[in-house]
């Protein structure tokens, strides 16, 4: 190959690169909206972390929060099993104890104890709460544990 095919194969090297490089305007106005889209999102997630970072705290010192979390140490199932949509007894069990222990040691309305409870109706903590009550007036030992529960949260019972 002489010198001006060498430089004629350059030359249209540098003209295939350029054109591979070259967008049509149209995809250049959506690559930059789409860009726009995503630097938009980042600030919001930015504003959601810094959000999340200040209402921590509350969130965690948040007597119902508190409440489910000694049950469920003591029950030996996770927070998320409480709050979840589970339905073995197991789950329910904790779950009603916790909710027992929210209606009759807190001063927060039913509703907001069952948003607490993964959003659950203010008759779902009603059933639990009465069927705690029951139990722990016919059961003595289980009366004894529900007052180890009450000593921990430290609260006078107002309903029970």
């Amino acid at each position: 190959m002489g010198p001006v095919e060498q430089g004629l194969r350059i030359r249209a090297q540098e003209i295939h690169s350029r054109l591979r490089n070259t967008q049509p305007p149209a995809l250049v106005i959506k690559n930059q909206q789409l860009q726009a889209q995503v630097d938009n999102l980042r600030e919001q997630l930015d504003a959601a972390k810094a959000e999340i970072e200040r209402l921590s705290p509350k969130i965690f010192q948040h007597p119902v929060h508190r409440i489910i979390e000694l049950v469920s140490v003591n029950e030996h199932i996770s927070r998320t099993e409480i709050v979840s949509q589970r339905r073995d007894k197991h789950a329910c069990h904790a779950r009603h104890i916790a909710c027992y222990l929210a209606a009759t040691t807190t001063t927060y309305s039913l509703p907001q104890i069952g948003g607490q409870f993964g959003g659950r109706d203010h008759t779902t903590v009603l059933h639990g709460r009465d069927k705690i009550k029951k139990m722990r007036a016919s059961n003595p030992a289980f009366d004894l544990r529900l007052r180890w529960y009450e000593e921990q949260i430290g609260a006078d019972r107002k309903g029970a």
